[in-house]
């Protein structure tokens, strides 16, 4: 089983701020999960190291992995074969960078998928405040006693203004009934 990465798109790198260098090992050097798993073959219930070229923490764990008893007892750790059963090395570095390439593109996505909602939210919000702005213009003209030739004024005025050719009163920018309405009720 092979993991396929999307191309990543280099723009939105810049865009978001990426919380690790390595997402294999989340930076941790050691990298765990069942999709891991499912790449090698055999049971493996102790995690692997990360073989990804450009991980530093990956890197630590490989070398400290590949001391030998002797080095390992000189600076007073554990034997080397209590430590090498700790850990398992049979990730290849290009499983670790498909890995990379995958996770990274899976959170770039999730946080794209945020904004997008975060800016679908403002619109529904901002579209909910204008059409409670004209519903409220709506129900002054009613106590008024007003037309929509009470809007002409205003029409000419934001035609001039904006360059734009406003058809209808409803269809000025929401700021503008905003004023209106202010307008309205101070009358």
């Amino acid at each position: 089983m092979k993991m396929l990465a999307k191309k990543i798109d280099r723009n939105c790198d810049r865009e978001v701020k990426l919380p690790y260098k390595c997402f294999c090992c989340c930076d941790s050097g050691l990298a765990a999960g069942q999709w891991l798993t499912d790449l090698i073959e055999g049971d493996s219930d102790i995690p692997f190291i990360c073989k990804r070229m450009d991980c530093e923490a990956g890197r630590s764990f490989d070398n400290a992995w590949n001391k030998s008893h002797e080095e390992r007892r000189q600076n007073g750790n554990c034997s080397a074969i209590t430590y090498q059963n700790s850990f398992d090395v049979r990730l290849h570095p290009s499983q670790c960078e498909d890995a990379h390439n995958f996770v990274k593109q899976e959170f770039i996505s999730m946080i794209a998928n945020q904004r997008r909602e975060n800016i679908y939210a403002k619109f529904v919000e901002a579209a909910s405040d204008r059409t409670d702005t004209i519903n409220s213009i709506r129900s002054e003209m009613k106590v008024q006693n007003l037309t929509e030739s009470a809007f002409e004024a205003a029409l000419v005025h934001c035609i001039k203004r904006d360059g734009v050719l406003y058809l209808h009163w409803e269809s000025l920018p929401t700021a503008t009934l905003k004023v209106l309405l202010g307008k309205m009720q101070v009358n």
